[in-house]
């Protein structure tokens, strides 16, 4: 049997209000991407995700990252 190294990955955007969005991505090896962006002011994000492999929840290895970003 071969093996591919091809993959599919679906993703979509939700903006909540002018300053929180939301965004989810799946691809075919089960791995659900979530992260939410909020502006708490001018210049200041802070971003919140998840990567979680939904082919093994019970197993660990899922991450979750915090992100601040500062624009000048």
């Amino acid at each position: 049997s071969e093996s591919s190294n091809s993959s599919l990955t679906l993703g979509s955007k939700y903006q909540i209000d002018q300053d929180t969005s939301c965004k989810v991505k799946l691809n075919n090896s089960l791995q659900c991407g979530l992260s939410y962006t909020h502006c708490l002011r001018p210049g200041v994000q802070i971003t919140l995700s998840s990567l979680i492999n939904a082919k093994s929840l019970d197993q660990p290895g899922h991450k979750l990252g915090l992100g601040l970003n500062f624009q000048a």
